[in-house]
């Protein structure tokens, strides 16, 4: 069996590998220099063979959608890219409503009521002796008294109060006496300079006169004698 050897490749038939053209169709085996064909290898086709059209390569795998949109505004090559924002921390709870307060605030002063002020009054003591009159009417000694037909405060320290004394025979004076209380000692009493002063009657039927302009203590229970009219001095 003969080896085989190198081939035309235009024609299939034998060449000689040391050839430079195949002598069955004459087809250029091998340029100039280049060194023999190893035995089974084509030789090179032809000049002016036209050579088999490659295989196109495959199509590329599609790619995936972009993740943010393109947007064409106008005429200009715009492109508006949507980033994903983080999510925004929560809202700190609200405040609590303040309770009001118990003590409300004053209201503003009104001009108006500086005209309309409550006056505050000085409190009396408690009264420790009584005045009985002669009409039955009970005056508890709780400061300084005025007694008279028609007493005059003028006559009488400031603050004190006036007992107008009925007396239809006029024996007594228009401001006749003054009686201060003494507290824890009894009553001063001060003749204020009357026409027919006055007389103590003790509880045990003693008496004592003031005179006119004169002064004196009780710390017990009695009879003023004022001209032709009584009061009885009486503990509380």
């Amino acid at each position: 069996m003969r080896d085989s050897g190198p081939v035309c490749a235009a024609c299939g038939q034998p060449v000689d590998p040391a050839g430079f053209v195949c002598l069955g169709c004459g087809s250029a085996l091998q340029t100039p220099g280049s060194p023999p064909l190893p035995p089974g290898v084509a030789s090179a086709p032809p000049v002016g063979a036209t050579a088999a059209p490659a295989a196109p390569p495959a199509a590329p795998s599609a790619l995936p959608p972009p993740a943010w949109d393109v947007r064409t505004l106008g005429h200009t090559d715009s492109a508006t890219v949507r980033t994903p924002l983080p999510p925004l921390p929560p809202l700190p709870p609200a405040p609590a409503a303040a309770s009001p307060s118990l003590a409300a605030e004053p209201p503003a002063d009104d001009p108006s009521d500086a005209e309309d002020r409550t006056v505050v009054i000085a409190r009396r003591p408690r009264a420790e002796w009584a005045l009985r009159l002669a009409s039955g009417e009970r005056v508890p000694v709780d400061g300084v008294l005025l007694l008279g037909r028609r007493p005059d405060p003028a006559a009488a320290p400031a603050g004190a109060r006036t007992v107008a004394i009925d007396d239809p025979a006029r024996t007594v004076s228009r401001t006749h006496l003054v009686v201060e209380p003494r507290p824890g000692d009894g009553l001063l009493l001060r003749d204020l300079s009357s026409a027919n002063g006055i007389v103590l009657l003790g509880a045990d039927g003693s008496s004592a006169e003031i005179e006119p302009g004169g002064e004196a203590r009780v710390a017990e229970a009695c009879t003023l004698v004022l001209g032709a009219v009584e009061i009885g001095v009486e503990p509380c």
